[in-house]
């Protein structure tokens, strides 16, 4: 049995359906507050939990061999994320596979608070007696459907990063794909599995858009302050706010260039291309 805490987001979708196809059985922990669905089928369970309640923890986790744990970006995110691992530990789960943040990001000193938040939880993993397998993904080609709405209106896409920045860029199915193989193999255990995607330039993304769509999308430099206050007129909490540009700004400065991808040494397939994120969501970015 595989348990999953963050079943309901992007990567825990497409995990719970790789794991499905697989016909292996999974027990989704999901948060008694949270009012998305899970789609299960017939290997697949869901526990309610509450992460300030161990015993609901204990309970959901019971019977699992191996966990995969995500909780969504949160600035305090290890608060939610080490009772989780001390249940597996209570529990006797054997092996733990966390998404973490990219290489560029995790670390004791990071500019990112979530880098920060990662690292503790990481720190702790490694210090105990859990095996474990930390996967860390570049930027998620996901975080352009975020934008989607206003690549719409104003057929532009607008971030703080110069055009001709090269940025490592992965599609969160592959991300998925690869904790699929990690959980059901019990491979690379006690291994940080890089994720960093291929390379592209910031202005690759509307240049192939403005190609499939037949109809120009820019790509617009704007400053710091510019982003924020769009990112605040989209109801983005402060937090999140302070955070996206903490990342955008070592983005822009070349942090996400260059790293290690190691999708196809785990998998043995290759990954989606940019292209192939462009065309599968189009109609997210269609005029309407």
């Amino acid at each position: 049995m595989i348990g999953i805490v963050g079943a309901t987001g992007t990567i825990g979708r497409y995990l719970v359906s790789d794991l499905e196809e697989l016909k292996v059985p999974v027990t989704c922990l999901q948060r008694r507050s949270s009012q998305a669905s899970i789609k299960t089928g017939r290997t697949t369970r869901v526990v309610q939990v509450d992460l300030d309640q161990p015993e609901t923890l204990k309970r959901g986790l019971s019977g699992c061999r191996s966990l995969f744990l995500l909780t969504g970006a949160d600035p305090h995110l290890s608060t939610q994320q080490l009772p989780v691992l001390q249940a597996a530990r209570d529990v006797g789960v054997e092996h733990v596979v966390k998404l973490s943040a990219g290489d560029p990001v995790v670390s004791e000193t990071s500019a990112s608070q979530i880098g920060r938040e990662h690292w503790r939880v990481e720190q702790d993993l490694m210090a105990g007696d859990l095996s474990w397998t930390m996967l860390r993904p570049g930027f998620f080609m996901q975080n352009y459907l975020a934008m989607a709405a206003a690549i719409r209106e104003f057929r532009s896409v607008a971030l703080p990063v110069p055009a001709h920045m090269t940025v490592g860029m992965i599609d969160a199915a592959d991300i998925a794909a690869v904790a699929a193989v990690v959980l059901v193999e019990g491979a690379f255990k006690g291994e940080v599995v890089s994720l960093a995607g291929e390379s592209y330039l910031m202005c690759d993304f509307p240049l192939l858009l403005s190609h499939v769509l037949g109809q120009e999308v820019t790509y617009d430099q704007v400053t710091l302050d510019a982003a924020a206050e769009g990112m605040k007129a989209a109801g983005m909490p402060g937090w999140m706010v302070s955070q996206q540009l903490e990342v955008l700004q070592l983005m822009a400065v070349g942090a996400f260039s260059t790293g290690k991808d190691r999708h196809f040494e785990v998998t043995g397939r290759k990954r989606r291309s940019l292209s192939d994120f462009v065309r599968a969501n189009l109609d997210h970015f269609r005029p309407v």
